[in-house]
């Protein structure tokens, strides 16, 4: 009998003592002082959470206690809410600083270099007090601590500094990670380059207006004159030297292209698509005259080093096909359906081996030229 007595009046202070807990916890979620963890646990098991509210608070009334159940359930989802926010924030700002931390490096062969612009750059934006807050331990803070809410609109207190960049995160992570392309690390590598050599001053507080807003305007432009041909032949030239390949050219735009249409909320469907299919033709083509113009320069630089004699006549077609006045041309003006005028001119140019050792040849053609006429080597 005192067994029992003993086993009910432990078990009661039990009870009063997980009431008081309980009690507290519901508080402390109604009142925003429960914590990032506390929060992330309770979501878990959400369920048997208000299963609980319901033994504990129970009223006599049936619908008293449905409406202080439904409020809680209501309070409660406001919490994950809230905390969901701040770790989607935080973990946009986390990839925000790995993708800067990767575009300090450039391959430069098969060795990666630092770019003393880009570690510039990165300093003086302050990365480095960005990545401390980024990786603080926020669990036992409370959300009173994390977040405040005016006009229904959530504002993270650890991040105010950087409210700036947080608009644009979503965006920015469209385009260098979930749609990753050659295209938008150029433009973005030549903006920051830029921004370090003049004199406007460069730190995170201006990142969307000195860098991003120009950033995200010249990858609409070009994706748009891409897309009508107004592109200059120029810009093809100087953006095929430092992007992607002609074979890679299609893939590059189409990525480049859905990142944009993600970024201003729209979806591309199939058909939005059909139309990179002819540029990416007309770049491919005038990339291969220029490698056949340049090919058939090299002959002719043999031909008249070592007087060789024959018809040339095509060959000096091709090698004026390509000229300066050319490159001023747009993208439009380049015919799809102009092959290739000289086969061994084709095969010359797209094999990098052959062509580099005519144009070692034609380097060497003063020792050829001197060897020729029967110089004495002493």
């Amino acid at each position: 009998m005192r067994d029992s007595l003993k086993y009910s009046e432990e078990s009661d202070i039990k009870c009063t003592q997980a009431y008081i807990v309980l009690e507290n916890l519901f508080k402390n979620c109604e009142s925003r002082l429960v914590t990032l963890k506390e929060v992330t646990d309770l979501k878990q098991n959400k369920k048997k959470l208000l299963d609980l509210y319901s033994a504990c608070f129970s009223t006599s009334s049936d619908k008293e206690h449905v409406q202080d159940k439904e409020e809680f359930e209501l309070k409660l989802d406001q919490c994950y809410t809230q905390v969901k926010q701040f770790l989607d924030a935080k973990v946009l700002l986390s990839l925000f600083c790995d993708h800067l931390n990767r575009s300090r490096m450039f391959i430069e062969g098969k060795k990666y270099i630092i770019s003393v612009f880009f570690n510039l750059f990165l300093y003086l934006i302050g990365l480095k007090e960005l990545e401390k807050c980024v990786g603080n331990n926020y669990e036992l803070y409370s959300l009173q601590q994390l977040c405040t809410v005016h006009n229904n609109v959530l504002h993270i207190i650890p991040f105010e500094e950087y409210i700036n960049i947080l608009s644009i995160l979503e965006n920015f992570n469209s385009l260098f990670k979930v749609y990753e392309n050659d295209f938008v690390k150029y433009f973005f590598k030549s903006l920051v380059r830029s921004s370090i050599k003049s004199e406007v001053q460069v730190n995170l507080q201006n990142f969307v207006e000195d860098i991003w807003n120009p950033f995200f305007k010249k990858s609409c432009i070009f994706i748009e004159s891409i897309r009508d041909g107004s592109i200059k032949l120029r810009e093809i030239d100087e953006i095929e030297s430092h992007c992607t390949k002609s074979d890679r050219l299609e893939s590059q735009l189409l990525s480049l292209l859905c990142g944009l249409e993600v970024c201003r909320g729209r979806s591309p469907s199939i058909a939005d698509r059909s139309w990179i299919l002819k540029p990416v033709k007309q770049i491919q083509t005038y990339v291969s005259l220029c490698e056949q113009a340049k090919a058939a320069r090299m002959v002719l630089q043999i031909k008249e080093k070592l007087e060789l004699t024959g018809d040339f006549d095509i060959v000096e077609h091709v090698a004026h096909k390509v000229s300066e006045t050319m490159q001023d041309q747009p993208l439009s003006s380049i015919d799809i359906s102009v092959g290739a005028v000289a086969s061994f001119l084709k095969d010359m140019a797209s094999s990098k081996q052959k062509s580099d050792c005519i144009e070692t040849f034609s380097n060497c053609l003063d020792i050829v030229t001197w060897m020729k006429n029967g110089k004495p080597f002493f």
